[in-house]
């Protein structure tokens, strides 16, 4: 029985327990991107199953999934933390240039 099912070179995230579900989530991708939305958004899924946390282009990763805490995200500048509020599974927004 699979406890996660992963594709080719696909690689599982470090587990974050988040207790406080009006808690956020950021997500930084590989293409400069960041995402930041509700715990809550996250759904809990049957047989292995992934959800999608941010929607990449082809050859793009997640690098980073980090708690927001105390309003602030590693590698998110703070002046862009607002911007990239969204929804789960959204394309986040350009963190540079």
């Amino acid at each position: 029985m699979a406890f996660i099912a992963l594709e080719g070179k696909e690689r599982p995230l470090p587990l974050i327990q988040a207790s406080d579900l009006q808690a956020e989530v950021a997500c930084l991708s590989s293409d400069g991107r960041g995402l930041i939305f509700p715990v809550r958004e996250i759904k809990t899924l049957p047989k292995g199953k992934g959800v999608k946390l941010i929607s990449l282009d082809d050859g793009f990763q997640v690098k980073i999934m980090a708690l927001v805490q105390r309003g602030r995200v590693q590698g998110i500048p703070a002046n862009c933390m607002d911007a990239c509020r969204g929804h789960r599974a959204g394309k986040g927004r350009p963190l540079f240039g």
